[in-house]
């Protein structure tokens, strides 16, 4: 642990011995008072206090007999992570940067940035650097059949703001400056996809913002002589240029509940049964200005067999073509005969 966390456990170990055991003591003596000890409940709750202090003042004793204090700042840190480093982490999703200081378990606090070294995030980066990546790749030189062309990210999927691709170019610029400075050139750099796509309004916003996107890119990427980028675009050139389309086998009310029961299935959209995807919903049989709350469930015997709950739709009935927009990407590859159901048909056209 830190000198401060030892120094924190210490004033805690303090304050049990010389405030909280002299007081727990006096309220049992009071207690006892109170009569009968066996319906005393006064005596019960001081005891079982009196429990948990003497616990916790041996657990204390225990770790400050048993613990290595560190001094975090005499360690030679340079720039890996070890136990004391502040590191910065940046969540993808939900653009937030927080910055955390590893420390040991009894002085964690994630409120006020301290991290336990046990904690999975700190167990992923501890003894992490960018200089590994020059180690490494120094020793593949020497062999004779790998050849290091080039460097790829991944950081995600379905990323809707500009943040994490500026980051990433931040990233990508000081890999390639210092692979640069150690006589390591690689010619393609691999940014990733993760542009995202308009599953809410589809028709609308058919194509993602590429002018945008590689803006980003072209303004704030810095390639060397002779280097190329590649991007991974799928989802966002192709998953707009998919629909699944079905059929109302049943319509029936249950519980107070409407559903459409539609002749597709989760084996031929596995989305929103595996991360419960959004795909926008349309009747496209109707012109029908009313309209009801719909559970559009599949009729694979699984509970998972939905594509949407309390989905707004026209009236619809029995053999009515609903249409499952933005199922180009991940949306015939993901699919299966489970259930011994037939293969989903694919029908190609230049037009909408």
């Amino acid at each position: 642990m830190t000198i401060n966390g030892s120094k924190l456990l210490r004033e805690e170990l303090k304050t049990l011995k010389s405030k909280d055991r002299p007081e727990i003591i006096q309220a049992i003596a009071t207690a006892r008072g109170f009569g009968d000890l066996k319906e005393n409940a006064e005596y019960h709750a001081a005891k079982e206090k009196q429990s948990f202090i003497e616990g916790r003042i041996k657990d204390i004793e225990s770790k400050l007999s048993n613990a290595e204090i560190i001094d975090i700042t005499e360690l030679n840190i340079s720039n890996k992570v070890v136990f004391g480093s502040t590191v910065k982490i940046l969540n993808i999703e939900s653009e937030k940067q927080v910055k955390y200081k590893l420390v040991g378990e009894d002085e964690s606090d994630i409120d006020k940035g301290l991290l336990s070294y046990k904690a999975p995030v700190s167990k992923a980066i501890i003894g992490k650097s960018i200089d590994d990546i020059v180690e490494i790749l120094n020793r593949i030189k020497v062999l004779n059949y790998i050849s290091v062309i080039g460097f790829h990210f991944h950081l995600g999927s379905q990323i809707e703001s500009d943040i994490p691709f500026l980051k990433l170019c931040d990233v990508a610029n000081e890999m390639n400056d210092l692979l640069y400075d150690n006589s390591l050139n690689v010619k393609y750099i691999n940014v990733g996809g993760g542009l995202s796509i308009d599953y809410k309004d589809p028709i609308n916003n058919q194509v993602s913002n590429f002018k945008s996107f590689f803006k980003i890119f072209n303004k704030n990427l810095r390639l060397k002589d002779k280097q190329n980028i590649h991007f991974e675009l799928g989802r966002s050139i192709i998953g707009q240029c998919g629909f699944l389309v079905s059929k109302v086998l049943f319509n029936k009310k249950s519980f107070g509940r409407n559903y459409l029961i539609v002749d597709a299935g989760m084996n031929d959209l596995m989305r929103p049964a595996l991360y419960n995807s959004y795909h926008k919903i349309l009747n496209i049989s109707t012109k029908n200005q009313d309209f009801e709350k719909y559970n559009v469930v599949g009729p694979v015997c699984e509970s998972s067999d939905v594509f949407a709950t309390n989905y707004n739709l026209p009236i619809s009935l029995r053999n009515d073509i609903i249409v499952i927009c933005s199922t180009g990407a991940y949306g015939e590859s993901m699919s299966s005969n489970y259930n011994l159901r037939n293969s989903i048909k694919s029908y190609f056209s230049n037009s909408i």
